[in-house]
């Protein structure tokens, strides 16, 4: 069965500004870069829609409206340099106009992505007008930054996927969820879930680290991408693991395809 998943969140552009450098400024003590090439790649949700469309998602996508924020980096000689963010580094909130407008890209769906940066397009008001669009039976999934409170309103079904720093700034938050994928960078995720007190933890696969841009979007596409073909949390855990391996093994912002994650070994 192909899922189909709606992702819903804030949607940015990862530009890279590539160079070589080889000579230092008399101005300062900074390289100074020749820009041979300009890149960019959808970010935030943008990159989760790239990772469900790389697996064969029937995907469908809404996000606030534009302009979205611009991620700035400057590569110099394979090595990241500087990141400068423009647009204010916000985006507008969903409208109730848009919302409603929306309504048919809930139909029959599986699963629903939440990718919330905490750049202003979450409001109680959109949330709520969410909690009312995504069916029963959808499966729900959220990396925010700003905390799990903000999405009670869509009750027990989610699975929410903080990395340590998030856990540790709403850990008393994150108590009360029922399902929790803790992302521990180079220690792998681990799976809590409050209703059952149980636990489940994958290690890293990871062999090879180029680019970490966009980790958290692989680890949640995949594991939504599995578990809504019915595959058990642990099985979900180790295909995320492996999604997040690859892709971080390659520059800038890339996803793992279904190909990649097949054929991965150790």
């Amino acid at each position: 069965m192909i899922p189909k998943l709606l992702v819903i969140g804030e949607r940015f552009t990862d530009r890279y500004f590539i160079g070589t450098a080889t000579r230092l400024s008399p101005e300062a003590p900074i390289p100074v870069v020749t820009i041979s090439e300009v890149i960019q790649f959808p970010g935030g949700a943008g990159n989760v829609t790239e990772n469900l469309k790389a697996l064969g998602v029937l995907v469908r996508e809404l996000y606030p409206p534009t302009p979205y924020p611009i991620k700035n980096r400057l590569i110099g000689n394979n090595h990241q340099l500087a990141r400068w963010d423009q647009d204010d580094d916000t985006v507008k909130p969903f409208t109730d106009i848009q919302l409603k407008l929306a309504k048919h890209l809930f139909r029959d769906i599986d699963g629903v992505i939440i990718s919330d940066y905490n750049k202003g397009a979450f409001t109680p008001e959109s949330v709520s007008a969410l909690a009312g669009l995504i069916p029963p039976t959808a499966s729900i999934f959220v990396d925010t930054k700003a905390g799990p409170t903000r999405f009670a309103l869509l009750g027990k079904r989610v699975f929410f996927f903080p990395n340590m720093k998030e856990w540790l700034a709403h850990s008393a938050e994150y108590t009360n969820c029922p399902n929790v994928v803790r992302k521990e960078s180079e220690n792998g995720m681990i799976y809590i879930s409050r209703q059952s007190d149980h636990t489940h933890h994958s290690p890293s696969l990871a062999k090879k680290i180029v680019n970490v841009s966009g980790a958290g979007d692989t680890a949640i596409a995949t594991f939504a991408y599995f578990y809504t073909q019915g595959r058990p949390i642990p099985e979900c855990l180790e295909y995320a693991n492996k999604a997040c391996a690859i892709a971080i093994s390659k520059p800038y912002t890339s996803v793992a395809t279904n190909e990649e994650i097949n054929a991965f070994s150790l």
